[in-house]
């Protein structure tokens, strides 16, 4: 419905802009307008006046779409990041549930579980990593 009405605008002004408000114009600019403007002035105005509605007015124009396409080049980005993380956990969950040794150490050093009676100290570096025994 929306673009029988943008269809419908279009053909109307560009009706009454040939039709009433260009008649008096095209007697002045006759002498100075070149041939070519004055068989092809429907068209060139035409053109004209679409090319601004596209531009301007329309539901989608050039403006939302240059918008959307920086939209979609930042979501891509972020896409990409969280499958990098996803992929990064999905390698620790596989290292932690390989053996209760290393779930048992998983516990303590990220979420600091004790057994009763017990201290657990975390030595962690500058970046706020824990250091491993090996080290």
């Amino acid at each position: 419905m929306e673009i029988l009405h943008s269809n419908a605008f279009l053909f109307v002004s560009t009706f009454l802009y040939l039709n009433v408000f260009n008649k008096y114009a095209f007697l002045k600019m006759k002498k100075l307008s070149s041939p070519f403007f004055v068989k092809y002035r429907f068209y060139l105005i035409s053109t004209l006046i679409l090319a601004v509605w596209l531009i301007f007015f329309d539901r989608s124009n050039l403006i939302k779409q240059f918008e959307m396409i920086v939209e979609l080049n930042h979501l891509e980005s972020e896409k990409e990041f969280f499958e990098d993380e996803l992929k990064n956990i999905k390698q620790e969950e596989k290292e932690v549930l390989g053996s209760y040794a290393s779930l048992e150490k998983y516990a303590r050093e990220k979420y600091l579980m004790k057994k009763d009676g017990e201290t657990v100290f975390v030595l962690v570096d500058e970046n706020d990593k824990p250091l491993n025994e090996k080290e």
